[in-house]
């Protein structure tokens, strides 16, 4: 059963959050030869996302479990004021995907603008 972290993201700002990925007995999951990807949508259900965000094995820290992800600034400034949902999946290069994190994604409105 994938872990819920809600995430909260603010418009035209960088987003970055680190996690540590366990099995099922409470280990940090060896994240060697595997690759991860993320995404925002308004439910589950929708057919395409909001943003596909970058997300990555920590370098030097696979055994470890830690996964970076990151959205840009550019990235979030474009994402609407909402509650969303957001996933986060591990998978290797044959058939194994299994989704570690999920939660809501609150996207706060940027104050200040651009200028």
């Amino acid at each position: 059963m994938p872990s819920v972290v809600d995430i909260d993201i603010y418009q035209g700002t960088e987003f970055n959050l680190r996690l540590q990925l366990k099995d099922s007995s409470g280990n940090p999951f060896n994240l060697s030869g595997y690759n991860a990807r993320g995404i925002i949508k308004y439910r589950y259900s929708d057919p395409t996302g909001l943003y596909t965000f970058q997300v990555t094995p920590t370098s030097g820290y696979y055994a470890s479990g830690y996964l970076d992800m990151f959205i840009a600034a550019t990235g979030t400034q474009i994402l609407p004021i909402t509650k969303a949902r957001y996933d986060i999946q591990i998978y290797d290069n044959a058939t194994y995907v299994e989704q570690f994190v999920n939660g809501y994604a609150n996207i706060y409105p940027e104050l200040i603008g651009s200028s």
